[in-house]
């Protein structure tokens, strides 16, 4: 008698900490920042890491175009030159009226040298860095598509994660109905003391369900604030979808084939291999433009401290330099073939991608669709198993059924509202990674997410 006592003492104490608890939560939710998707879209867009490092790799490869585009500028350099020692002493490198041997002191010129001529150099150099830079916008792009995507991941896996505690909460709820009603019935002598154990045991398993769902909503939230690329509120009251969304025009039905040419045309990462190949190929021509003549022009003018049978100090000079480099000791060849080989290795890449992604696009298809196709199905399995909660509980309550005839009735409600609460959750998930296997994540999804200027939330 003494053991049953303690027992139900302790189990009275459980409930009044879960109620605790669970009231703290709800004040906690209460205090928790909303955000709905189109916050967390915009937030993650401005804050993500990813994008700031990819823009500003972008930036450097503009850097570098220009760079490149400086070839056909002519280059403007002072030169001034103090020197001791005979009047036949050399200019030390220089390349203007300074470099002159006639130079007995000092001397001073401006040298103005301007590419006449150099076989593509120049050219194909800048060719290469402009599909280079185009390449990083469009890595940019595709880094985009991926933090959207992991944002509709962690944000409906949030909201699934609330939604099943809320369940737990509900299960709970009516575990603790079935434990008093166990408990009437065995003190009226309609039943024995097993069914009271047995409703007790179900109570703390529904217990145990609920601090798992907990924890895996504030798992969720790490997730969430993690893909948004913030360090954010450990909670959120998340804005819910439509009760019934449209699939996107881009998710229809269409023919798998068709599918593919449109993700392929339309992928960003497929756009970047596309330019860096041709990137590759603009090198390779650069290189071998290197075995050829360079002409330039020259042109200096300034001041010389010339010994007096030079006449006047004040001097210009012109001139006309070419250069062919006639043997490289192989350079030439070894930097062609690198350059050729490594268009070779990326066209190769391409090839692997486009394999990859119509994997991507035939798995991201057939889990669409099975879920959509398994959605009337599972709302068929809930309707029946609320129905048989309810005739369960009608049976057990006038004797007519057992304790384990409502209890497998129970779980399987459980079941069935679970799989109705992920199949919801995951049909806009699957559709967001559909769009994204397809290409037509990025401009649909931000849409309502307009850049601006904008806290992190929780920050």
């Amino acid at each position: 008698m003494l053991t049953k006592h303690r027992m139900r003492l302790h189990t009275h104490a459980l409930l009044i900490a879960l109620c605790l608890w669970t009231d703290s939560g709800a004040v906690a939710e209460l205090a928790a920042p909303s955000l709905s998707l189109d916050e967390a879209l915009t937030t993650a867009l401005e804050r993500h890491p990813s994008l700031k490092r990819l823009g500003e790799e972008g930036l450097a490869a503009e850097a570098r175009e220009e760079v490149a585009k400086s070839a056909f500028f002519p280059r403007v350099t002072l030169e001034a030159l103090g020197k001791e020692g005979p009047s036949s002493a050399p200019g030390f490198g220089f390349r203007g009226l300074t470099n002159s041997t006639i130079v007995q002191n000092a001397g001073a010129s401006v040298v103005l040298e301007q590419m006449i001529f150099d076989f593509g150099r120049a050219h194909h150099r800048t060719a290469a860095s402009r599909w280079l830079t185009g390449a990083a916008k469009t890595q940019v792009q595709s880094q985009r598509a991926l933090v959207i995507l992991e944002v509709y991941r962690a944000y409906f896996r949030a909201l699934l994660a609330q939604q099943l505690v809320e369940l737990a909460q509900e299960n709970l709820s009516a575990r603790e109905t079935i434990v008093k009603q166990a408990e009437a019935r065995a003190k009226a002598g309609l039943t024995s003391r097993v069914d009271e154990g047995l409703a007790r045991a179900s109570l703390a398993e529904a217990q145990v369900g609920l601090v798992h769902a907990r924890n895996e909503t504030q798992n969720a939230f790490a997730e969430l604030n993690n893909a948004m690329g913030v360090v954010g509120a450990p909670s959120y009251r998340l804005g819910e979808p439509p009760p019934e969304a449209q699939p996107a025009s881009d998710t229809r039905a269409t023919a798998l084939e068709q599918d593919l040419s449109r993700a392929l045309q339309q992928r960003p990462e497929m756009q970047a291999l596309h330019r860096h190949i041709q990137a590759a190929a603009e090198q390779a021509e650069a290189a071998q433009a290197e075995g050829r003549p360079l002409v330039r022009a020259l042109g200096s003018v300034g001041y010389l401290n010339a010994p007096d049978e030079f006449g006047d100090d004040r001097v210009w000079a012109v001139g006309l330099s070419l250069s062919y480099p006639l043997f490289t000791g192989g350079q030439v060849e070894g930097e062609v073939s690198s350059a050729r080989h490594r268009e070779a290795a990326l066209q190769a890449a391409r090839d692997e991608l486009a394999q990859a992604i119509r994997l991507q696009v035939a798995q991201a298809r057939m889990a669409f669709d099975a879920l959509t196709q398994s959605r009337p199905a599972i709302a068929e399995q809930l309707t029946y198993a609320r129905d048989s909660v309810k005739l369960a509980t009608q049976r057990y309550r006038e004797g007519l059924g057992d304790f384990l005839e409502l209890q497998q009735a129970q779980l399987g409600l459980v079941s069935a509202e679970t799989s109705a609460a992920r199949v919801r959750y995951d049909l806009v998930t699957a559709q967001a990674a559909l769009r994204y296997a397809l290409g037509t994540l990025v401009g649909e999804a931000t849409e309502g997410a307009m850049p601006g200027k904008r806290e992190p939330p929780g920050e």
